[in-house]
Order: C-alpha cells, then structure tokens, then sequence
C-alpha cells in the first residue's frame, strides 16, 4: 500500500468511528520491512525477510477511551475493529484527562525525512550478496586480528525500514519514513586454558553513515582480548 491509502484508511475509520457516536480519535498505521543475515565462521548461519503492517485505533466517547489493534486490513476487519473499539469506550471509566491535543498541538506537519534525515531510501535494495558479503568481512577482520581469536560466535547485518502514517479526528494526518542498519560481531579469545567472548557493533540510519566492516570486526577482537587474564 502507498502512504496515501493508509491516510486514506486512517480517515476513513475516524469517519466511521464518528458516525457510531465517538466523539474523538487516532488512528496509527506502521508498514514495516525487515532483512536479518548471521554468518559464523565464514558460513551463512540464517537468512530472513520480513514484511509487517498494523494498525492502532484509538476512540473517545467524551472523557471514555478504548484503544485497539490490528494486523488485518480487509474491509470486514476493519469494520469490526471500530465497533468493536466503540463498544469498548462507552464500556470503560471515565478519565479527566482523557482526550486528544486541541488542533494548535498538532504542529504543521509530520517530522519528515527532509528535515530530520531518518531515511536511507536505497537499504532495503541492497543485494542479498552484499550484505552477506559486509557480515563475513567484519568477522574475518576480528579472526585475523590476533592467533589468539580461536573463534567466533559469528556476526550479523540487521536491516530496518518502516512507514508510519497519523491522522485524528482533529484534522491532522501525515506519514514519514524512516530506517536503520546495525552490524555486530561476537567473537571468542582462547589463552592460558581459559576462553573469554566480547562483541562490538555500530548502528546508524543509513549504510554510508557505519564504520567499516573491518574496524567493527577488530574492535570486537581488542575487546575480547582484553578480557584474556582478567
């Protein structure tokens, strides 16, 4: 779905929401992309791709609040979901402080990755190789380090972008992107009869703001390492 049709959802169940007596909402949408590689010992250990998208409503029946979610968008669910989430609210305890911020508090908009550099727009497209290729170069770099790094718990490349879109019943909506990279390794030091593992990783918004693959590898020995004899 495009970031329109999820606007397009958002107001949509606000309007349902109001036709069955409610007297205020929000409604938050998250579309989410996941990729995770581990390799260990120079071998591909696990693989995944994840996609998710859910949904958050929350309703007001005066100074009454129900909140409820939802992982299925289909037209059915949806309408159950603000049925149901309205039954909620007439059902629950009055709250003084229960409502939504007047209008003025909205702001003028979402904060967008224009402004606040949350996006690296190319990460999700990075090719499968390359990333398996970015994992087995930092635990290389950690295993050659030093003889005494005899071993690795292996290291891995974690790959995250998501959409959220907001809109309430007080005329706001909007959606921004964001997304972020982290790559670790853990590796294990043998020496004097004893054996010690430490880790390091880095974790930025976008791959060309990370340490090279090679120096996260060797501070992950130096600090493994360390520990030797401690």
């Amino acid at each position: 779905m495009t970031s329109a049709s999820h606007e397009e959802i958002a107001n949509r169940l606000l309007e349902m929401a109001k036709s069955r007596g409610a007297t205020a909402g929000d409604v938050v949408l998250v579309e989410s992309e996941s990729s995770e590689v581990q390799v260990r010992m120079k071998s591909v250990d696990t693989l995944s791709n994840a996609r998710e998208k859910r949904l958050g409503i929350r309703l007001f029946m005066g100074r009454r609040a129900a909140v409820s979610s939802t992982a299925d968008f289909s037209p059915s669910s949806l309408d159950d979901l603000v049925a149901t989430t309205v039954d909620l609210a007439r059902a629950t305890s009055e709250d003084p402080h229960a409502g939504l911020p007047e209008p003025a508090g909205n702001g003028g908009g979402p904060a967008g990755q224009e402004g606040m550099d949350l996006l690296d727009p190319d990460l999700m497209q990075l090719p499968m190789e390359s990333r398996i290729e970015l994992a087995q170069k930092a635990e290389a770099a950690a295993l050659q380090e030093d003889e005494r790094i005899t071993n690795s718990e292996g290291a891995g490349l974690n790959l995250y972008a998501r959409r959220i879109t907001y809109a309430n019943s007080g005329g706001f909506s909007g959606n921004y992107r964001t997304s972020s990279v982290s790559l670790s390794v853990m590796p294990i030091a043998s020496g004097n009869g004893a054996m010690q593992r430490d880790y390091w990783y880095c974790a930025k918004r976008k791959l060309s703001q990370m340490e090279t693959p090679e120096s996260i590898g060797r501070t992950a020995a130096r600090r493994t390492l360390r520990r030797l004899g401690s």
